[in-house]
């Protein structure tokens, strides 16, 4: 689902979004991700994963075209989240010069599928 959101948002795995970091940031707008899960399931079987997903959009300007775009993205994939979609409010990070934008959500994945 995340390939999928940061794709269509238009992002390229491992030039403009990668898990975790970037050891050498792109100098346009990227995005890092975390992707936390547990297992969950009945008698005994671990058939679900319950997700928490993190964006985290870096800007060096405010590129609204960008944040429309991701945000439209995460809309279409709104019917697959537990609760929806949150966004925290942009800040800017002095000691790397760029902006920072946090959007989380939620989704099942189930084993097989």
């Amino acid at each position: 689902m995340v390939d999928k959101i940061l794709k269509s948002a238009g992002f390229a795995k491992n030039k403009t979004y990668k898990e975790t970091r970037f050891i050498k940031p792109p100098t346009s707008t990227y995005v890092v991700y975390h992707d936390n899960y547990d297992r969950q399931g009945a008698d005994d079987v671990p058939v679900l994963k319950y997700h928490v997903v993190t964006f985290e959009l870096y800007e060096p300007t405010i590129d609204s075209e960008v944040i429309e775009k991701l945000e439209k993205t995460l809309d279409d994939s709104y019917q697959y989240m537990v609760d929806g979609w949150k966004k925290e409010e942009r800040y800017w990070i002095d000691s790397e010069n760029i902006y920072q934008t946090i959007y989380t959500f939620e989704y099942y994945d189930k084993r097989g599928e």
